[in-house]
């Protein structure tokens, strides 16, 4: 019998930002409950998903310290989807050109991570419905779920519960990443050990969202 060829799936992952992020308590399961407005920009990764390609699901990118196992989110959420749709003997490959920086909170795990779940859904002729596809990415990380959906969004939780806002007006961002890494695990850590005074201004935020001033955002982002 013949050898089906791969099929190669292209899709984007778009970063975002947090126009506000705001930690409000640890949780019993340890994680924390957050109020973030979060956005999408267009700055992303490039993936190219070869689905039936050899066994197991695996992931590279040209930058070694990138895991290629289930520490990547990307290969974490294709094993998530093979397993909803009754396929988890199909071979994945998740070649991902990095343009977001790493450990610089724009959600660059979380959307490749996204990515896959929306290219390999697109492969299975839509087998998930969105809802179903937002559970998994809940699943996978924190972020994974807004990145799925993208736009402007109001975050609760941790970072699951999505309500749309406004959208934020149009708008050049400069992004400036420092020659370090942040861990996010560290940095909660360190949030836990000291008491935080000062909050965002979240509702005026939402405010300026809807009035759709820039100014009155900018001032406010926290």
């Amino acid at each position: 019998m013949k050898e089906r060829k791969p099929v190669l799936i292209k899709e984007k992952a778009y970063a975002k930002i947090n126009i506000s992020l705001d930690v409000t308590g640890r949780r019993e399961d340890g994680y924390h409950d957050m109020v973030m407005i979060m956005q999408t920009v267009s700055l992303c990764d490039e993936l190219t998903i070869s689905l039936g390609s050899g066994e197991g699901v695996t992931a590279r990118s040209k930058l070694r310290f990138i895991p290629g196992d289930e520490r990547n989110l990307a290969v974490k959420a294709a094993v998530k989807y093979l397993e909803a749709v009754g396929e988890r003997d199909k071979g994945v490959s998740i070649d991902i050109r990095k343009n977001i920086p790493v450990g610089a909170g724009m959600g660059g795990g979380s959307a490749d991570a996204a990515a896959v779940l929306r290219g390999l859904n697109r492969a299975f002729e839509g087998k998930l419905s969105t809802e179903e596809l937002i559970s998994l990415a809940s699943e996978t990380g924190s972020d994974v779920a807004f990145c799925l959906v993208g736009g402007t969004m109001l975050a609760t939780g941790r970072g699951e519960k999505l309500s749309p806002l406004p959208p934020m007006p149009p708008c050049f961002i400069t992004v400036c990443k420092p020659d370090f890494s942040i861990s996010t695990p560290e940095l909660f850590k360190k949030l836990d050990s000291v008491h935080l005074k000062g909050h965002p201004d979240t509702a005026g935020l939402i405010a300026a969202l809807e009035k759709g001033s820039l100014p009155e955002l900018c001032r406010r982002m926290y």
